[in-house]
This record gives structure tokens, C-alpha cells and sequence, in this order.
């Protein structure tokens, strides 16, 4: 699997060409089956974002100011 900026970015891209057919769709029903899966698409990159600030935030909270080096005088 992509690490997850550039699964972000494949589905953005996604989301952009939904967005172009639903502006060309005169369907309801068409457009009804776009929305869902734009609903999709939204809360596959949510996720994806916010798992990647929960792993930034893990990140910085492991080093501790009690494991830093201290700078000597």
C-alpha cells in the first residue's frame, strides 16, 4: 500500500474526476451514486490525515524533554 501522502494525493485525484463527472451528470440517480462515493473518498482521506497527525503526535510525545540530551554550561 502507498504510505499515505501519496494515497492522499491518488485520492484527491479521485475526488477531482467525481466532481468533474458530477457537474457533467444530469442523473439524479447518477448523481446520487457520485455523492456516495465522494462520502467515501471524504472519509478515506480523513482517516488517512488524521492517522498521520495521531503518528506525528506519538512521534514527538516518545522523545521527552527527560530524554534529551542537556546542554552542558
Amino acid at each position: 500500500m502507498p504510505e499515505a501522502p501519496e494515497r492522499i494525493r491518488l485520492l484527491a485525484h479521485q475526488f477531482d474526476a467525481l466532481v468533474e463527472n458530477l457537474n457533467e451528470c444530469q442523473s439524479l440517480k447518477k448523481r446520487k451514486q457520485l455523492l456516495q462515493r465522494m462520502k467515501v473518498l471524504i472519509d478515506e482521506i480523513d482517516e488517512l490525515v488524521l492517522s498521520t497527525v495521531r503518528g506525528d503526535e506519538q512521534d514527538t510525545s516518545v522523545s521527552s524533554p527527560a530524554d534529551q540530551p542537556k546542554a552542558e554550561s
